[in-house]
C-alpha cells in the first residue's frame, strides 16, 4: 500500500500545509487552510489527526508555538506531494517566490536562501572556505546567515550538532523582476565551463521542467563543480541557470539587470532580447529573452568539493537580509561571543 492509499485525503492536506510553513502551526490554523481548501474540519479532529501523527513521529508539538514535521513527517510529506513538486511552477518555489518580499531599493526584507549543513566542530573551517569564495564572480551574492542546531528550516530540519548555513539563491532573480512586471523563470540549468577567467559555454544542461530534484543541488553533490579548482587557477566547471522572460519585456528587463550590481546581486554575466538558436530547447524560446546567472550553489560547492559538508539543500529558506553578513564579519562577531544564529 502506498503513502497516498494510507493517508485520508484530510491528514494529507494537513501535511500538505506543514511541509510548506515556515513556522508552526496551531490546530486553528490548520482549520483555515483546511477551509480554503474546501475541506470542513473542527479544531477538535484537527487535535485528533496531529495526536495520531505524533504517535507515530511524523510530527512534533513545541509547546503553544504549534506543531512542525519531523524529519521522518518531512519525508513522508516530500513522498506525498512528489507530483505537485515537478518543474518550474512547483508548490514549494511558487509559495516561497510569493512569501519573499525582498525591496531592491531599500536592500531589506526575506531573500530566499540555499542551505547547507555542517558539523558544528567544522564551522570556523567552513566559514574560512566561504571567505575564500565570498569576493568571486561566480556567485550570487557574498552574504551568509546562521541557522543553530535541531530547527525546522522550511522543509528540512538541522540535525543535533550540525549547524545550517544560508546563501542568497539565483531564484531571487525572479522574484525581483516578477515584483517589478517582469514574468522570469528558470528554463535549465548546468554544468558552465570557464577557461582563463572567461564564460566559454555549457558542457552539460538539465531542464527544469522534470524533475523535483534541483540540478544544481544535483551536479554539485554530485561533485561535478570544479570552483575551488577555477579560484585557484581561473579555469574550472561552475553552475549556471538559463532564465527567460517574454521579448517585449526586454526593455524593462535590461533596465532591472542593469541596477542590481550594487544591490549584491552580481551573478549575471550574459543577456539578450532574442535567444541564440544555441540556447533553444522548442520553437517558443525564439520569442523569449534570456538571462545566464551564475548559480547560488557555487558558493557552497568548494564546502563539498573539500569534504567540509556533503548536504545541501537548494531554494531551502526565507531569511531576512538585514540580519546577513558576510563570512569575515561573521567569523569575527564569533571569536567575539556575539550571537549569529538565526531563530525561527
Amino acid at each position: 500500500m502506498t503513502q497516498q492509499e494510507t493517508y485520508p485525503n484530510t491528514v494529507i492536506e494537513i501535511l500538505r500545509n506543514l511541509y510548506l510553513s515556515n513556522s508552526p502551526l496551531h490546530s486553528t490554523d490548520l482549520r483555515e487552510a483546511l477551509r480554503r481548501a474546501g475541506i470542513e474540519l473542527d479544531s477538535r479532529t484537527i487535535r485528533y489527526h496531529m495526536s495520531n501523527l505524533e504517535e507515530e513521529g511524523i510530527v512534533y508539538r513545541l509547546g503553544k508555538k504549534g506543531v512542525v514535521l519531523t524529519k521522518k513527517g518531512i519525508e513522508e510529506a516530500k513522498t506525498l506531494l512528489v507530483f505537485d513538486r515537478i518543474g518550474l511552477a512547483s508548490l514549494e518555489t511558487q509559495k516561497m517566490l510569493l512569501e519573499c518580499d525582498f525591496d531592491v531599493e531599500r536592500c531589506m526584507g526575506k531573500l530566499i536562501v540555499n542551505v547547507i549543513t555542517c558539523p558544528r566542530d567544522k564551522l570556523i573551517e567552513a566559514l574560512e572556505c566561504l571567505n575564500e569564495v565570498s569576493d568571486s564572480s561566480v556567485i550570487v551574492s557574498p552574504l551568509i546567515g546562521l541557522f543553530d542546531e535541531d530547527q525546522k528550516v522550511w522543509n528540512m530540519r538541522i540535525d543535533p550538532g550540525k549547524v545550517g548555513i544560508a546563501a542568497v539563491s539565483s531564484t531571487n532573480y525572479e522574484s525581483i523582476f516578477r515584483r517589478r512586471g517582469v514574468p522570469l523563470e528558470t528554463a535549465s540549468t548546468g554544468l558552465y565551463r570557464l577557461g582563463d577567467d572567461a564564460p566559454k559555454g555549457f558542457i552539460e544542461i538539465i531542464c527544469h521542467s522534470g524533475t523535483t530534484i534541483s540540478p544544481g543541488q544535483l551536479l554539485c553533490q554530485g561533485r561535478y563543480t570544479q570552483v575551488s579548482k577555477y579560484l585557484e587557477t581561473g579555469s574550472g566547471y561552475v553552475t549556471a541557470s538559463l532564465k527567460t522572460f517574454p521579448s517585449f519585456y526586454c526593455d524593462q528587463a535590461m533596465d532591472i539587470a542593469g541596477s542590481l550590481g550594487e544591490r549584491h546581486f552580481n551573478s549575471i554575466f550574459e543577456t539578450g532580447c532574442t535567444m541564440p538558436e544555441n540556447y533553444r530547447m522548442s520553437i517558443q524560446d525564439r520569442n523569449k529573452g534570456y538571462l545566464l546567472v551564475y548559480g547560488g550553489a557555487n558558493y557552497f560547492a568548494p564546502l563539498i568539493e573539500r569534504g567540509i559538508s556533503g548536504e545541501i539543500h537548494i531554494t531551502g529558506a526565507l531569511f531576512q537580509m538585514e540580519d546577513m553578513m558576510t563570512p569575515q564579519k561573521t567569523l569575527e562577531a564569533l571569536r567575539k561571543g556575539e550571537s549569529v544564529y538565526h531563530r525561527f
